[in-house]
């Protein structure tokens, strides 16, 4: 039994030592200099796509699943198979680390093969929380910007450009304080750009986004169209509306804190305190009981 598992771990380092030795020498060495962060990137993302490619997958959560790589940032067409390509990596690291470590300690196949198949679990399951922790942050950096981008709108309107123009300018102006939402107006550009209309275009960077916020913009443009108003008055109205919301927020995170901090300084600062204060004291107490029971025997 002993011999297998040496067996196993010399492939399993094995094989690790060769893939790191085509990565990191092989393909810098045949690739230019400034090309070896480019080269590794595309080797991970091939192999990625084709481990996703080969492992199946239902359809019908084709769909919601690229919404949701849609609304963390990721759009290019593999995105879905490269997904479940990290699933599967993951699923199948974990449950060869949590099988061979149970292995190893209990000196016991038999054991090892429920630990891997619940490490098999976590490991799938781990990138959709991941994914969903990057929606939440892309949502909201996508709101921090939204009041910017709201008055660059109406400074446009105003002075007379078209909403497509003053959609355009504002992604242009926006692309280094606020990135995403640059990333996603420019979007909203080029669909336009193509042909499809502008109510079909805002609908479906409503869909593809999961920040509310974002959709309360996109509805109240599509409104504005359909009644034929101005939307600077709403858009203004919006922007304040939101910067009023964020205030609210960061005075109720601001009162949240000291609620917060009540956990780490109970049983982080607070035995480290009374280790600091007390601890000499009982040590010096304890010496002196220690002295007086001694003079107290006979």
């Amino acid at each position: 039994m002993e011999i297998w598992y040496l067996g196993g771990l010399f492939l399993f380092i094995l094989g690790a030592v060769i893939i790191a030795g085509y990565v990191f020498v092989l393909l810098p060495a045949t690739a230019g200099p400034n090309q070896t962060v480019e080269s590794t990137q595309e080797v991970v993302a091939w192999a990625l796509k084709k481990l996703g490619e080969t492992v199946p997958s239902p359809r019908k959560d084709a769909k919601l699943l690229r919404l949701r790589l849609a609304a963390a940032g990721y759009r290019w067409p593999s995105a879905v198979t490269m997904f479940n390509g990290v699933r599967t990596a993951g699923a199948i690291t974990l449950a060869l680390v949590a099988g061979w470590g149970v292995a190893v300690l209990r000196s016991s196949m038999g054991e090892a093969i429920a630990p891997a198949l619940c490490a098999a679990g976590f490991g799938f399951m781990l990138p959709d929380r991941i994914l969903e922790t990057l929606m939440r942050a892309r949502a909201r950096r996508l709101r921090s910007g939204l009041p910017a981008a709201l008055d660059l709108l109406v400074l446009g309107i105003e002075a007379g450009q078209p909403l497509d123009h003053a959609i355009a300018e504002t992604g242009r102006e926006l692309r280094h304080a606020h990135p995403d939402l640059a990333a996603e107006l420019a979007f909203v550009q080029i669909e336009m750009q193509l042909g499809v209309g502008r109510t079909q275009t805002l609908h479906n960077m409503a869909e593809r986004n999961s920040d509310s916020e974002l959709r309360k913009l996109a509805t109240l443009i599509i409104e504005g169209d359909r009644f034929g108003s101005s939307p600077a008055p709403a858009l203004y109205s919006h922007a304040k509306y939101l910067r009023i919301k964020m205030r609210q927020q960061a005075n109720e995170a601001a009162r949240k804190l000291s609620v917060k901090l009540v956990f780490p300084v109970f049983f982080l600062i607070m035995p480290s305190l009374l280790l600091v204060t007390l601890g000499p004291a009982l040590i010096q107490m304890f010496t002196q009981l220690g002295n007086l029971a001694g003079d107290a025997l006979p």
